[in-house]
């Protein structure tokens, strides 16, 4: 059989959505971080999360992993293991996305535009 399958790669590799592979993002991360009080905690856990993920993003792998997962072991992962694995696992390649999502302040959210992730932010 030779050319382009739906729902397969050219390599023969199937596609997430060929393989039903659940995507994981940081929308969850974003509510769970919105619920906590005080308000300016909040969003230091979010800021801290992204600069993990920009941390992680220019190759600083350990240093970036262990930034992210402090924020979720101060979230506390009851209910929410899975969850926060396949989130971590899900990291390389996501990182501008997960910093963009998490609700951190627009300074922290720059750095990916500053510094070669050159697509626009929300």
């Amino acid at each position: 059989m030779s050319g382009n399958v739906p729902g397969r790669r050219v390599t023969g590799v199937p596609t997430a959505e060929a393989t039903n592979l659940k995507h994981t993002d940081a929308e969850k991360l974003a509510g769970i971080l919105r619920e906590i009080e005080p308000a300016n905690l909040s969003v230091a856990l979010a800021d801290m999360f992204a600069v993990g993920c920009y941390l992680h993003m220019k190759g600083e792998h350990t240093a970036g992993s262990k930034v992210c997962r402090s924020v979720l072991k101060v979230i506390g992962n009851t209910n929410r293991k899975t969850y926060f694995e396949n989130l971590m696992s899900s990291l390389t390649g996501n990182e501008k996305l997960f910093a963009s999502q998490v609700g951190a302040h627009l300074e922290v959210k720059r750095l990916f535009s500053e510094h070669g992730a050159d697509d626009n932010l929300p």
